[in-house]
């Protein structure tokens, strides 16, 4: 039990939680004031639109299920729940279970850093997944349609395991 004098496990809790917050409004600002500002700078790098082209426009399924073409500003909640969590989340301090899964050969995301973060989590497990078609989207009938039983057994062992525990 935390004594009042200070010192103690609570007080060093809320220090930390004061010292995210003061990180995140630093960045943030009102949840309100950076949008007008940050959707002009989207606007200058993409246009109003967002288009995705390459090699998936040539797939007949890919191109049957996934936007090509979609509005800027839907990236922006995006942007702004990444940089919410790069700030405001203690990865050490969660202590909600997570899988997550990657591919040290994804170019999209930064494998090492992923995997720090898992690694920090006391209750996480990284599944690597090196065999799959796509080395950004690991598993689905479209992309990577070898791997999908074998994701969706472990994402199912993973929350027998997790309704066991709550």
């Amino acid at each position: 039990m935390d004594d009042e004098s200070g010192g103690g496990e609570g007080d060093q809790r809320r220090e930390e939680e004061a010292a995210s917050q003061h990180r995140h409004d630093e960045l943030l600002g009102s949840r309100q004031a950076p949008r007008p500002l940050a959707r002009r700078m989207l606007h200058a790098i993409t246009g109003p639109f967002i288009r995705h082209g390459g090699d998936a426009a040539n797939d007949p399924n890919h191109c049957r299920v996934w936007c090509h073409v979609y509005p800027s500003d839907c990236a922006l909640n995006v942007i702004e729940l990444f940089v919410t969590v790069e700030v405001g989340v203690d990865c050490k301090s969660l202590q909600v279970p997570v899988l997550a899964f990657a591919n040290p050969n994804d170019k999209t995301i930064n494998f090492k850093a992923t995997e720090a973060n898992v690694r920090s989590m006391p209750a996480s497990t990284l599944e690597v997944v090196t065999d799959s078609e796509n080395c950004h989207v690991l598993t689905g009938r479209i992309k990577s349609p070898s791997t999908v039983p074998r994701v969706t057994n472990r994402i199912q062992s993973f929350l027998k395991m997790v309704s066991k525990r709550f």
